[in-house]
This record gives C-alpha cells, sequence and structure tokens, in this order.
C-alpha cells in the first residue's frame, strides 16, 4: 500500500516569547539585550510568515506575571514596544500586516494604549497576516473578564444565561476568533 502526503498550509502560527533575558544573561549580556534580540527575531517571523502565505501569528509577548519584573526591565520592555511599532508600521502596511492587540490593556500606559489602538486603526486593511499581540495577558485573568462580561450582559438583559453555549461563551474573550 502507497502512503501518500497531502499538502497542507499552516494557517495560525502561536508563539509565547521566553527566555529572551535568560538568554542574554547567560551571554553575559544585561537582560534588554536579550529582548532587543527578540525584537529583531519577530521581524524576522513577521516578514517569513508573510512570504509562506501564514493568515495568523499570535505572538505571548508579556503576560501578566510579567509586571512583577524590576520596573527598568518593565520600562525597556514597553520602550521596546513603542519602538517596535514606530520602525515597524511602513513595513506592516507594506506587506498588509494587520495588528490586534489582546490582553488587559489597561494596565498599559496611556502613550503606549494610544500608540497600540493607532496601529490597530492604521494597519486594519491589511489582509495578508493579522500579527496578534497578547500583552498584559493570562488565562486566568481573561477567564474573570469573559465571566464579568457575560453577568452584565445577562444583568443589562442582552443574554438570556439559560442559553449560553460555547460559541456564545467565547464570543466574550479577547480577539480569539478569526475576523
Amino acid at each position: 500500500m502507497a502512503v501518500t502526503t497531502k499538502e497542507f498550509s499552516l494557517n495560525h502560527l502561536a508563539i509565547i516569547m521566553d527566555g529572551n533575558g535568560r538568554w542574554a544573561q547567560k551571554s553575559g549580556l544585561p537582560r534588554v539585550a536579550g529582548h532587543q534580540q527578540g525584537v529583531e527575531t519577530v521581524i524576522q517571523i513577521v516578514d517569513e510568515c508573510v512570504s509562506q502565505g501564514i493568515h495568523f501569528l499570535s505572538l505571548f509577548a508579556f503576560s501578566s506575571e510579567n509586571w512583577g519584573r524590576p520596573r527598568e526591565e518593565v520600562d525597556a520592555l514597553m520602550g521596546l514596544l513603542l519602538q517596535f511599532l514606530s520602525s515597524q508600521r511602513q513595513r506592516m502596511l507594506d506587506d498588509g500586516v494587520r495588528l490586534r492587540v489582546i490582553g488587559d490593556l489597561t494596565r498599559l500606559s496611556e502613550p503606549i494604549q494610544k500608540a497600540l489602538a493607532n496601529a490597530e486603526k492604521e494597519t486594519s486593511q491589511g489582509q495578508n497576516l493579522t500579527l496578534i499581540l497578547a500583552l498584559s495577558y493570562g488565562g486566568r485573568d481573561e477567564i474573570m473578564r469573559a465571566a464579568q462580561k457575560i453577568a452584565q450582559s445577562a444583568l443589562d438583559g442582552d443574554l438570556d444565561i439559560n442559553k449560553l453555549d460555547n460559541k456564545t461563551f467565547f464570543k466574550f474573550f479577547g480577539y480569539w476568533g478569526y475576523p
């Protein structure tokens, strides 16, 4: 019996960005150097996703637990985020990359929230790749926010709690579905 393989295409790639700071320390560099290298790697991955026809790239970049890092490191990470948004803006537009951001963005500074909102708006027409950036995210936090939204919707009379199903439940989460 002959075995055949079917060609398949990868539609969604998800990456948990972890270990950049530890890599830098092991290499005798400051932790921020590892984060800077991580940004360079992200740029390469985005380019490769576009060239390979991958439609969704989720980058889990900054978890809610990361707020417990030293203030200087958090500030450096936020600075790198702003730098990335600024330096990659035109490239995202040229390459048809749409940026979406998920997580508890209320914990981010106002300038970062504005920069993210502007980048989402400016890139909203991108159709080659949706880059989903998870910031200040955590599974438990996400479930709690969804439960609060569900409860509020039920209290407002917009949701019959007896008709809650999986499809409806997941609509209350951050951006996890495909557009």
